[in-house]
Parts: structure tokens; sequence; C-alpha cells
């Protein structure tokens, strides 16, 4: 049974998130009570899957279009993030001039997804400008005069976000439409949507200055190594997870990137439940408490033969009484530790007291006490109160009538 333990207790699952997805996870993991996960920050999503490839975590958030390897196991969406677009009047740039862009950190999310729609548009070599990171943290930064564009995979209500597309926009730039035609089709991760003037900041209009259409970038939760059915569960509840595809994960019907010890494990679990819930309910696992209830039943035994070896009625000599007495005191203390050690079994498997295992060993024992206490009791009484007269009187009684 101890073994079992797992099944019902999840264990400890790390999850590896970037800073912005640490607050907003964090805050639904604490949400569901789940305080047996663990987040790892790190710099990007290509980084969290090389912490999940190095074993250093069970889990990652990886943003849509990052490769991963062929057995990850997708579990479900987490976040959905937004495709921010902007340009200057000076884009596109004169003929054999490289677009500068600015982007968030190299090889991370935003650039890679950057780099797929600018090569979509034409432009295969890019000059990447990583200072999206210090446009929203470092008020003091000056946005590079030459950039031409900006291209970012954000979520747009993150505070720090709101105030870098605030300070981008004041710098010239200007949101436009994103648009990559047919070739989103084939990329599942994006979700052509459709947002009003002002829908980035209600303070001002024009970001954006009219209707526009943009990409939708969804961040999944992805495990690099089968994790069991508790684990899974445990992820599943922790972060609200909802979509057809992790609803199905959970069964041996579904197995992208699962393993078949995976799904064993699955099975196992399952079985292993219900073999231990109906085992609980008819009472079955009583078996394993019998050995330690007649090793009890044997001592009250012992203890009843020891016991009726001493008695104080009829005793002269005043150290073999003391001896009894005593000895029927510790009996009478062996007893009551004995009914309470059956106590505390009851209390641990209350299918004891329900089989009246317990019971038993309860009225055996007070049954004996009771036979002590009327022994170590005698002799306060004396022989008159059984109706017993001593020699001494019996005399004086014939001589009386005698007489």
């Amino acid at each position: 049974m101890v073994g079992l333990r797992h099944y019902f207790q999840p264990r400890y699952v790390r999850v590896a998130v970037t800073a912005g997805d640490s607050a907003l996870l964090r805050d639904r993991a604490a949400g569901n009570n789940a305080e047996y996960i663990g987040f790892v920050e790190s710099a990007g999503s290509p980084a969290n899957r090389e912490l999940v490839q190095k074993g250093e975590t069970d889990i990652a958030v990886v943003q849509g279009g990052i490769k991963l390897p062929d057995n990850f196991d997708f579990m479900g969406v987490v976040r959905v993030e937004h495709v921010l677009y902007f340009v200057r009047d000076a884009f596109p740039p004169r003929d054999g001039e490289l677009p500068h862009v600015i982007t968030f950190s190299e090889e991370q999310g935003s650039h890679v997804l950057g780099g797929l729609f600018f090569d979509r548009w034409g432009y295969s070599n890019v000059e990447w400008i990583h200072a999206w990171g210090a446009i929203a943290t470092d008020e003091d930064y000056a946005i590079p005069a030459d950039a031409h564009a900006v291209f970012v995979v954000i979520d747009p209500a993150d505070p720090t976000m709101e105030r870098a597309i605030q300070r981008v926009a004041k710098a010239g730039f200007r949101l436009r439409d994103p648009e990559i035609g047919v070739h989103a089709t084939h990329l599942s991760y994006l979700k052509r949507i459709s947002v009003d003037s002002s829908y980035y900041c209600l303070d001002d209009p024009t970001i954006p200055d009219e209707e526009l259409q943009t990409y939708t970038v969804d961040n999944y939760l992805v495990a690099g190594r089968p994790l069991t059915y508790r684990q899974r569960l445990a992820v599943v509840n922790a972060f609200g997870l909802s979509s057809p595809e992790e609803e199905l994960s959970g069964t041996v019907l579904w197995s992208r990137g699962v393993s078949l010890m995976a799904d064993l494990d699955h099975i196992l679990a399952v079985a292993v439940n219900f073999v231990v819930i109906m085992a609980g309910l008819l009472g079955v696992e009583v078996l394993l408490y019998r050995r330690y209830i007649h090793e009890l039943n044997s001592l009250v035994s012992r203890v009843s033969l020891l016991q009726a070896e001493c008695d104080l009625f009829g005793i002269k000599e005043k150290s073999t009484a003391e001896y009894n007495r005593l000895f029927l005191d510790a009996c009478a203390d062996l007893l009551g530790l004995i009914s309470t050690i059956a106590g505390y079994y009851g209390k641990e498997n209350a299918a004891l007291m329900l089989n009246r295992y317990t019971r038993l060993i309860h009225t055996r024992a007070n049954t004996l006490k009771i036979n002590i206490q009327l022994k170590l009791l005698h002799p306060c009484f004396g022989d008159s109160f059984l109706g017993i007269e001593s020699s001494g009187d019996n005399a004086r009684h014939a001589k009386g009538t005698d007489v």
C-alpha cells in the first residue's frame, strides 16, 4: 500500500517558462492550490526546450513556431499572444538596403517567427535589432533611429508590453497587418483575428488607427518525456488546460509523441486505483492487520494466565501479598496499554472497528481489568464482607449459647 502512494499524491513537476509566462502561470497554479508545481525561468522558448531535453525540467512552455523533437508530447495551450508588426514611413527600405527590424532576444520566439514572416515577404536577409526588451524595461533607452520596423510576439495585456507599444508608437511606428496569405494555413499555431482602432491602447486612438487584422500565436505546454497519469492530471488541473488535444492526451487512444510505456502506466494507474478503492470498500485491507490483532489477543491471553496465578485471598505473608498486589497492578496497566494500541489501529483503519476486531480486544481487556480490580479490593472489605466469621468469634458465640 505504501508503495502506491505516488498514485494518490502527484509527484513534483518542474516547468520551464519565460519571465512573462512565469507570473501568469504561477498565479494560475496558486489559484488551483497546486503547490507541487515548480518553475524554472529562462530567456525564451528555445531555452525552455533545451531545459526539457537536458532533463532539468519535466515540461516547458513553448511558443508556436519553435521546432520540437518528435518525441515531445503536446499537452495543451496555456496562453495566446499577438503578433505586432510596426513600420515607419521609410519602410520598405531603398533597393539593396537590408531592413532593420527591432525584435526580442536572439534566437527566441519573436526572432524565430519574425524570420519566417520576413522570408515569406521576400526578405531572406534582415538586420535584426534585439532591443525590444530594453524598450520595455528601460525608459532611458533610445529607440534606434535607423530601425525600419518592429516585429514582436507578445501579450499586449501585460502592462510592461503596453508601455513599450506606446513608446514605439510615439517614435513614429504604425501598426500594420502582417499578412502572409495562404502560408498561414499550414501553420496551425496561427489564428487570424481582427482588432478595432485603439484596441492595444485605449488612451491612444492610433494604436491601431483603424480596424486591423493580425495573428494570434498559441503557446503550448509540452513534455519531453512521458509523464505518469497522476503527473499529467496534476498539470492539467494546475493550469486549467482544456484543449481537445489535451483532453484526449490523458487516454490510451491518443499517442502523439507518447511512448507505449506511458500508455501502460496510465492503464496500471487506473487499475491500481480501482483495486485499492474496491479493497477499501470491501474491507479487504483488514487482512493486513490480522497479524497485529492476533498478537494483541495473544498478549491478553498471556496476561489472563499470569494474573490467575496471583491472588490476595488467604495470603498470610505480608511480603507475598505485597508482591501479588504489585504484580496485579502491572497486569492491569498492561491491559490498558493493549486496549490503547487496539484503539490506535482502529483510528488508522476504520474497517477494523466495523468488523469488530478491536471491539473483541477492548471487551477482553476490560473484563480482565475488572477481575483484577476485584482481587485488589477484596482485602479492603475483610472476611466479614463474604459472611465468614473469624475462629475467635465462633468460639465466643458457642460459649454464649451454652450459657
